[in-house]
């Protein structure tokens, strides 16, 4: 990973469509029925783990998928919100739970879910049409704060860089890779395209902390509740979350002669 090239194209981004953004009182909503069922209440009509699913591609909610926690399954609103049972015997330290996503027209995906002393680390996840085998997708997501997460997706090949794809740059010829959705207003979905992945090409992944590029003292990409999602194969094929600690530069993952390699460490850029 070239990090000076990450900083020299680092620039405003455009502001994203405040559709898939959640209103104060839908946050509030979604905070009770976390603590209501935490509460063991499963009394009242928001009561339960409430999970929120978006388009990876247009930030809008995920409308009538079904969503299924063991052997309960519920279609999400209009609002893209699924309200489903606490899960029972959470371990009090830490634990996981998978949901299954399915609508037609887009990748069946798995979900995992991370529950930490009791609460869950993210209930918003962006979900991706479906793609051919050949193509790859990463999709961001985060909480209300920062305000800006900034996805860049960089491409050696012998030893040279081919295109760094971010909010600067957002399309390349080459491997017809792009930007499809910027977001600087909090929560993402903050998506990557690839339609055809290079077998002899070394890419890399990394997400930069915009609100807080000049501050990485105060960056905290596990407060933010950070997570990534890589497509390729025609699946789902890796969730990541990001690790504790403060930077403003999380390197989520490199892809090299097809083979994936976890990274998942946050470095401070200055």
């Amino acid at each position: 990973m070239r990090v000076l090239a990450i900083v020299a194209l680092l620039s405003f981004a455009t502001p994203a469509s405040a559709q898939s953004k959640l209103s104060s009182k839908e946050r509030k909503r979604d905070a009770f029925s976390e603590l209501n069922a935490k509460r063991k209440t499963n009394q009242g009509s928001d009561a339960g783990l409430a999970l929120r699913f978006f388009d990876a591609l247009t930030g809008e909610p995920l409308v009538g998928a079904k969503v299924s926690l063991k052997r309960e399954s519920k279609l999400t609103s209009a609002q893209g919100r699924v309200l489903l049972k606490w899960p029972a015997k959470l371990n009090r330290r830490e634990d996981r739970r998978t949901v299954r996503v399915m609508k037609k027209g887009y990748v069946t995906s798995d979900i995992e879910l991370q529950f930490i002393a009791g609460t869950i680390f993210s209930t918003r996840f962006s979900i991706s049409p479906a793609l051919s085998p050949e193509r790859l997708r990463v999709v961001l997501d985060w909480g209300s704060s920062p305000a800006d997460l900034d996805a860049h997706l960089l491409k050696y090949k012998r030893g040279k860089k081919r295109y760094h794809i971010s909010y600067r740059y957002k399309k390349s010829w080459r491997d017809v890779a792009r930007l499809d959705r910027d977001d600087r207003d909090a929560f993402g979905p903050e998506t990557i395209t690839i339609d055809r992945v290079d077998p002899q090409g070394a890419y890399t992944y990394v997400v930069d902390d915009y609100t807080h590029h000049h501050q990485p003292q105060r960056a905290n990409f596990h407060d933010a509740r950070a997570t990534v999602q890589l497509y390729m194969d025609g699946k789902l094929k890796a969730q990541f979350r990001a690790p504790q600690g403060r930077g403003n530069l999380w390197s989520v993952f490199a892809l090299q002669d097809g083979k994936l390699e976890v990274i998942n460490k946050v470095s401070r850029l200055r």
